[in-house]
């Protein structure tokens, strides 16, 4: 995975889009460009909570939340985060679209087996929120494939 280029105020017509979880109530998740269905979602673990899904086999819901968050694209939103989970979208898994003031993201209160974990994103290519999350849509595509 990698990042071609970096979203530059003013240069083309996605200027006020970000590739976000479209808040639809049909039992899927689909992209806010071109309707798409999710492929994948992101969720930034710290270490402790990335050596508990190891060991247990399952990511598990927040005991303060009681849901597990993710995003479809890598974004970090809190300080320790270790690594950023790329997993893969079942919709029997249970997400459903949650808006917040950064966007909408997926939550569900099901545990998800950690065999849906496809890839480990580092840190450093993750976007965090001072970056905004805008950017050429087409790299961010790069995290729906």
């Amino acid at each position: 995975m990698r990042i071609e280029e970096i979203w530059t105020p003013g240069e083309q017509e996605y200027d006020d889009l970000t590739l976000e979880i479209k808040e639809v109530y049909s039992g899927r998740l689909l992209l806010n460009f071109d309707d798409e269905q999710v492929k994948y979602l992101y969720r930034g673990v710290s270490k402790e909570e990335y050596e508990d899904i190891v060991e247990s086999g399952v990511i598990k819901p927040s005991k303060f939340y009681g849901r597990i968050h993710a995003s479809a694209i890598p974004v970090i939103v809190d300080s320790d985060v270790y690594v950023v989970l790329k997993i893969k979208y079942v919709p029997s898994d249970g997400w459903k679209p949650k808006a917040a003031s950064t966007g909408v993201y997926a939550v569900t209160g099901k545990e998800i087996p950690k065999d849906r974990i496809m890839d480990k994103i580092p840190v450093g290519i993750a976007r965090t929120e001072v970056l905004l999350r805008k950017t050429r849509m087409s790299q961010f595509m790069e995290f729906q494939t």
